[in-house]
């Protein structure tokens, strides 16, 4: 897993091509132990993994969130199914670092920032 580093886990985008450096945080050190010990003894050279230890298709990923929405729906986890791609959505709305998805920033503004932009309206000047 050359991907991850003293420095962070680094990421190569399937668009752009672009290398991001996602820097080791509390939490994302906590996942990354999370999986290794999920992953057991399975040698292989991807993180994140389908059955027979090799990378997932598109249709084994998304056969696998459907499942886990599934799951997540019946126990209660979660009211509304969502999707992947809505994570990466909601993550670049809710970051300060325009960076963090790896996009051109008009690519950014139009597929990924959808929260409302809170503007503050001219104030006219009152006739002394």
């Amino acid at each position: 897993m050359q991907s991850i580093t003293d420095d962070g886990i680094k990421v190569r985008t399937s668009k752009t091509g672009k290398v991001l450096l996602f820097e080791w945080t509390d939490e994302l050190r906590q996942v990354l132990d999370r999986v290794k010990e999920l992953r057991g003894r399975r040698q292989t050279m991807y993180l994140l993994f389908g059955g027979r230890g090799h990378r997932y298709t598109s249709s084994g990923f998304q056969t696998a969130w459907y499942r886990l929405m599934d799951n997540a729906m019946e126990k209660g986890a979660i009211t509304e199914r969502f999707t992947f791609h809505d994570i990466r959505a909601k993550a670049g709305s809710d970051s300060e670092d325009d960076k963090l998805l790896g996009n051109d920033i008009r690519t950014l503004e139009r597929h990924y920032k959808r929260k409302p932009v809170t503007v503050t309206p001219l104030r006219r000047k009152q006739n002394i």
